[in-house]
């Protein structure tokens, strides 16, 4: 009976395809294959690089839509800052950010390890917050290292090494070495070093303090800085917060920029006059720096007038977030145009 049985079997068999379990499992894709047409067309179509970024909810990207990544970071930075983002907020000053006036710079540093709106979460943060404190709509009281934590524990080894090993002074980086690489627990850490509890405690904030402002000295070229940094929860209760309606432009300038502006007005400006600058720069951005004529309305409104951007914003038919990021970008090519011909013509103060 049994004999039957297996002849048939046999026989049937003889004339299905057989398939290997193997063929069963879907291959997924890579991250590779899925972005790659993606961020290369970004950096070499802005209209498609526009369309990514400030894409609805439910847009031509489908489920690649990044829509979501932006509703979730200006979510974040309203619940830790007390601000008002909106989600285009979000899309404008990441926008900026990632494409850096054409270069797209930190772009170029995603690996495809893993998804891009995964990574954009990553690294959107710390991008966004540094916007956010060089326009003055956040500032850092003190040190701006300790507004952030460390999320190493939770990274691979090969990252948590090559972070330790950022630091140069040898008694930190062999406490961070075993606690973070070797992952040792407190009392074998103190054990080894000898040292007592509080002497542990000492040592692992001034490590960790070290390390993370390392990091933020090179966060624009780091990838490892975004990755392995967080904004603390807390943050909002040890920065002072300035309305995101309105920050005079002045406020902008750093003490070296504020200088120069100085100096500019004195040698353009009749006795000092501060119109006769004005009228000097309209002229000066749009034949030396090239600004378009809307460009120098814009500068020239939001430096020398304080017109708030959400006025310009009205007047042009833009969002604010526009008119905040358009300015940050004509804002560093004025104070540079104006610094190279200060010194061209040797009028700096000594």
């Amino acid at each position: 009976m049994n004999a039957t049985t297996t002849t048939t079997a046999t026989a049937t068999n003889a004339n299905v395809c057989v398939i290997e379990p193997s063929a069963l499992v879907i291959q997924p894709i890579s991250f590779r294959q899925k972005w790659q047409p993606t961020v290369k067309g970004m950096m070499e179509d802005p209209k498609l690089a526009q369309a990514f970024f400030f894409e609805k909810a439910h847009g031509e990207f489908g489920e690649l839509s990044p829509y979501k990544v932006f509703d979730v970071l200006a979510s974040q930075f309203n619940k830790s800052y007390g601000l008002a983002l909106s989600v285009q907020d979000a899309q404008e000053f990441l926008y900026e950010r990632l494409w850096n006036e054409g270069s797209w710079q930190r772009l170029k540093s995603y690996s495809y390890k893993t998804d891009l709106r995964r990574w954009l979460v990553v690294v959107g943060p710390q991008l966004i917050h540094k916007r956010l404190i060089e326009d003055g709509i956040i500032r850092i009281r003190g040190n701006a290292g300790n507004h952030y934590r460390l999320r190493l524990l939770s990274q691979p080894y090969d990252i948590r090494a090559a972070v330790v090993n950022l630091m140069n002074f040898k008694d930190w980086r062999d406490f961070l070495y075993d606690y973070y690489v070797l992952k040792l627990s407190e009392q074998d850490i103190k054990e080894k070093l000898n040292i007592d509890g509080e002497e542990y405690k000492v040592l692992k904030k001034d490590a960790e303090t070290k390390l993370i402002t390392l990091l933020l000295e090179t966060i624009e070229g780091n990838d490892y800085a975004s990755q392995v940094l967080s904004v603390k929860k807390d943050a909002g209760a040890v920065i002072d917060v300035v309305p995101i309606d309105y920050v005079p432009a002045g406020h902008l300038l750093s003490d070296e920029e504020s200088s120069l502006m100085e100096d500019f007005i004195n040698a353009v400006g009749s006795n000092r006059n501060e119109f006769d600058a004005i009228d000097f720069s309209k002229d000066f951005v749009k034949t030396r720096l090239k600004f378009t004529d809307s460009d120098a309305k814009l500068l020239v409104d939001r430096f020398f007038f304080n017109v708030s951007p959400v006025e310009i914003a009205k007047a042009i038919g833009r969002t604010r977030a526009y008119v905040d990021n358009r300015f940050s970008v004509l804002k560093r090519r004025f104070i540079d145009g104006v610094r190279q011909w200060l010194y061209a013509n040797r009028l700096v103060r000594a």
